[in-house]
């Protein structure tokens, strides 16, 4: 094999250069796996290359290098630590938190997301960037669902509830060099949209939330209509689904009844008929076998019924009107 360094030629099964000591194969920085010299992407895992150093030319630095990229953004936000500050010193509330949110990144990563950054006591984690894979919608939502029930399982040795909501939102984002390009990191509205997902979910009465761009890549999971919600900086509305389970759930008998009577109950809102308390009730006595948040989110659904209006009726009536 040549070396692309020095040009010397080196036997089958060398690693290293003979001659120069260069590493004979280059590999992805995100991934680990080998790359061909000269192509631009990784073939394992879809991450842009940095450019190759030629003689006499200048290095361009791998940081520097971005790329467009289609990912799904998890965004989870702590609820009740303020309580338990009542309870805890300083210190001790701090260690709890960092203990939380380790554990936390922990479930992210073992489903091959990664943890953009944190603020406070929430977290934001990228599926699709730097590695990408073909189910990340599926993986980053099976990873909310793990964090709801770490948290639910650490809340049961507190002093007061601890809780955490959920937003997730799939869409395109910059993905590379960010700041002075010595940090990587990724932008775009999709990060922004699930930060507002999540800030609905006291509202909706729900913990995990996801938008319709994410909901239609996972037509197999156990998912119920939340509704139409405008969110903070956006003009246009954003329909949101409740995420009750993954494909067992959703194939159970108790999941399938309760969506028949959550359907019917979707169209008597969007109708305005006097049906929807009938329906409220029993989807109430319904939801608690499956989880234990549907509940709750079925006693506000009442008085969220603008969330479910018909656009395109309200919009005829405000023609003719």
């Amino acid at each position: 094999m040549r070396c692309p360094n020095c040009a010397v030629e080196n036997p089958a099964g060398f690693r290293f250069c003979g001659g120069c000591g260069k590493a004979l194969a280059d590999t992805c920085p995100a991934c680990g796996a080998e790359v061909i010299a000269g192509f631009r992407f990784c073939g394992t895992c879809g991450r842009e290359l940095a450019q190759q150093v030629q003689p006499g030319k200048p290095s361009v630095a791998a940081a520097a290098t971005t790329e467009r990229r289609r990912v799904t953004v998890v965004f989870a936000d702590l609820v009740g630590f303020s309580s338990l500050a009542e309870h805890l010193d300083p210190e001790n509330l701090n260690a709890l938190v960092t203990e939380t949110l380790r554990e936390l990144t922990a479930e992210v990563e073992r489903r091959g997301g990664s943890v953009e950054n944190f603020a406070g006591d929430s977290l934001v984690a990228i599926f699709g960037a730097p590695q990408a894979h073909e189910d990340d919608p599926e993986r980053a939502v099976a990873a909310a669902v793990a964090i709801r029930d770490a948290v639910a399982h650490r809340s049961e040795t507190m002093p007061t509830p601890l809780r955490v909501r959920v937003g997730v939102n799939s869409g395109v984002v910059v993905a590379g060099a960010t700041g002075d390009g010595r940090q990587t990191g990724v932008l775009g509205d999709a990060v922004n949209i699930a930060a507002r997902i999540e800030s609905s979910c006291k509202e909706v009465g729900f913990d995990i939330l996801i938008s319709e761009n994410t909901a239609e890549l996972l037509p197999e999971y156990a998912l119920l209509d939340a509704g139409t919600l405008s969110l903070k900086g956006k003009k246009r509305r954003t329909k949101l689904f409740a995420v009750v389970g993954d494909q067992q759930v959703a194939r159970s008998p108790e999941f399938v009844a309760m969506r028949l009577v959550h359907e019917q109950l979707v169209d008597a809102l969007r109708l305005r008929s006097t049906t929807s308390r009938k329906l409220v009730k029993s989807a109430k006595l319904m939801a608690a076998d499956l989880t234990a948040g549907l509940p709750e989110f079925y006693r506000r659904i009442s008085r969220r019924s603008d969330h479910f209006r018909d656009e395109e009726i309200e919009e005829r009536k405000l023609s003719v009107d």
